[in-house]
């Protein structure tokens, strides 16, 4: 029987033949690591009345009449370390029913400027869309006043809905 170093060589060929296989086996070179992150919304909106009164998710307008204008502000709070260019995106809804761009003007103008500006309306379905461009700096806040001037024919049940979109 051949033998190398004293060891047969049979049994070295099948602990090669072993190492080998059990060597294909491995398709890696270390142990794994992971990591997790939570991502959130990189700005916040909040809504409060036109004077004093706390930043809240909701506001209650009362009950208006046609043809009076309700006014409102809104804070956009960037918490991001970017600046960040989106779409400010105001919906008007009433429940069941088809709107028209003539039932509501809707303007802003930024806290502390005297100069109001309309947004232009676009009918969506049902709803009434108003869009505005806009940068928030950033982990800045801005502050608008919001004015939605009602049609005297603008009765009902109307409810906004204002969010981001990107661009």
């Amino acid at each position: 029987m051949n033998k190398i170093f004293g060891v047969p060589v049979a049994i070295l060929a099948a602990f090669l033949v072993v190492g080998l296989a059990s060597a294909a086996l491995v398709n890696y070179l270390s142990n794994s690591v992971s990591a997790t992150a939570t991502v959130e919304s990189p700005l916040e909106l909040k809504l409060a009345p036109q004077t004093g009164g706390t930043w809240q998710d909701s506001l209650e307008l009362g009950t208006v009449y046609g043809g009076d204008a309700i006014e409102f502000r809104l804070r956009e709070k960037s918490r991001s370390n970017q600046n960040i260019n989106s779409t400010l995106a105001i919906v008007i809804a009433e429940s069941g029913k088809v709107n028209v761009c003539e039932e509501v003007k809707l303007s802003f103008r930024e806290q502390g400027n005297t100069n109001w500006h309309e947004i232009n309306c676009a009918q969506a379905s049902n709803n009434l869309e108003f869009k505005l461009d806009t940068t928030v700096l950033a982990k800045q806040d801005k502050v608008y006043e919001v004015k939605a001037e009602l049609n005297q024919r603008a009765l009902g049940n109307y409810t906004a809905t204002i969010q981001h979109i990107p661009k």
